[in-house]
């Protein structure tokens, strides 16, 4: 019964951690993806 549900447990942590680390990288590559869009903009301005 209890390692059945240490299992489980073990599972459902490792689920969370994947999906943690999937949400963390998503947005380190959104926030970088924003700040190297808004200094090319930038630098276009500039150049006008």
């Amino acid at each position: 019964m209890l390692t059945i549900l240490g299992k489980i447990i073990i599972l459902i942590i490792k689920i969370i951690i994947e999906v943690f680390i999937t949400v963390v990288s998503g947005i380190i590559v959104a926030t970088y993806t924003a700040i190297l869009t808004y200094l090319l903009n930038k630098r276009d301005d500039d150049k006008k």
